[in-house]
């Protein structure tokens, strides 16, 4: 099996594996591209006159710059249709996702772009959680714990992602799916920088921020219509994903309102995991306790459905073993209780700095505990050299 070209940075910025379903014979290409090693492979405008050519590229691994990787999504047709022939590696993926969501949030968007970009975003999300679904939820959970990153894109894309985990067997369609989906990403879009700034200050909201906070559902579904997007069920759950259906008789009569109490209930487990400056996020299980708790007076199927498939310790979270290590869970094991992991601190609290496997059926490596990680406390992770353990 071939081994996925690593990240390639230079001077002129990051790259990522081309994505070959972009390409068209005899069509020139939109973009430089490149090998791993930084030899420009295509020059842009360059034509491809075969099939046979295509193949030639491809066995030479092509890279693009990162700011190109999805502008050659968004310009190659369908969206579902060039993703299923894109290599799409999680560890890779998710974090390029991250920043072309961030950069929509931010506003760097022409009217009327954004339904197309988001289309191509939510089809590469698709297709890395069926495919990688451990390793996605590993890093998505990552992300979120991260300070540095943009929490509003964070936090999105960790909401769309468990979104779409939960859907299908919630009983929504793949048109009901894939508007909720995109919903998920774009239901703070009215306070994407007041997200990031309360994320990143140690008091509480202000008067000013409390009134940005209040108003933010109503904004976001403003601006969506502003940006093009006319899709009602994606607006809709927009608009109420924080008031969705608490005295509905029958929310199980509705797609519409079983979609906005998922989406409520996924952006509300969301928030209480993630930590902020002012304070440690929630540990996962105790996070999905009380959400589940609380979802017994709106759609305890959904509530049920959360801690099913989450699990007591999500990819990505950390854990306390009966070794006094702290380690990273990179996947479901056997049984619930029982998650794959690598010990990453000692029991001393040294940082390894090879992350060792511990099986958590053994009884003197079982979990004791989920953790949280503490604001002023930081574990540096490489996720490529964690997923490279035997």
């Amino acid at each position: 099996m071939r081994k996925t070209p690593p990240i390639y940075t230079a001077s002129l910025g990051r790259y990522l594996p081309m994505p070959l379903g972009a390409l068209r014979i005899n069509h020139p290409v939109p973009v430089d591209i490149w090998s791993a090693r930084g030899t420009l492979l295509l020059a842009r405008f360059q034509t491809l006159d075969s099939q046979a050519q295509v193949d030639q590229l491809a066995e030479l691994q092509p890279m693009v710059r990162d700011i190109h990787y999805f502008e050659l999504l968004l310009g190659s047709g369908d969206p579902q249709d060039v993703v299923a022939g894109a290599d799409l590696n999680p560890l890779i993926g998710w974090p390029a996702l991250h920043e072309r969501l961030a950069a929509l949030l931010r506003g760097e968007v022409e009217p009327g772009e954004l339904p197309n970009r988001l289309a191509v975003l939510a089809a590469a999300a698709g297709k890395m959680l069926a495919a990688h679904r451990d390793k996605s939820l590993f890093m998505l959970t990552q992300m979120v714990y991260d300070r540095e990153l943009s929490y509003s894109a964070s936090h999105a894309l960790m909401s769309a992602g468990v979104c779409q985990l939960l859907a299908r067997d919630a009983g929504l369609s793949e048109w009901e799916r894939d508007s909720l989906g995109k919903a998920a990403l774009t239901m703070n879009l009215g306070m994407s920088a007041l997200q990031d700034e309360l994320a990143r200050q140690e008091g509480p909201p202000d008067e000013a921020q409390r009134s940005g906070i209040a108003g933010h559902a109503h904004q976001s579904a403003v601006r969506l219509r502003e940006l093009g997007v006319t899709d009602p069920f994606w607006l809709d759950l927009v608009e109420h994903h924080h008031d969705p259906v608490a005295d509905h008789e029958d929310p199980a009569a509705n797609s519409q309102l079983i979609a906005a109490s998922l989406l409520w209930m996924v952006d509300q487990w969301v928030a209480r995991i993630s930590p902020r400056r002012s304070r440690s996020g929630l540990m996962p299980s105790l996070a999905a306790r009380n959400i589940y708790v609380a979802m017994q007076a709106r759609d305890v199927a959904l509530g049920n459905l959360l801690v099913k498939t989450l699990g007591i310790y999500p990819p990505g979270s950390y854990v306390k073993l009966r070794t006094g290590e702290i380690a990273v869970v990179v996947g479901s094991g056997d049984l619930a209780h029982q998650p794959l992991t690598l010990a990453v601190v000692s029991a001393n609290g040294i940082q390894f700095q090879h992350p060792i496997p511990r099986d958590t059926k053994r009884e003197d490596c079982a979990v004791t505990t989920s953790l949280v990680i503490a604001p002023d406390v930081s574990i540096h992770l490489n996720h490529e050299k964690l997923f490279r353990q035997p």
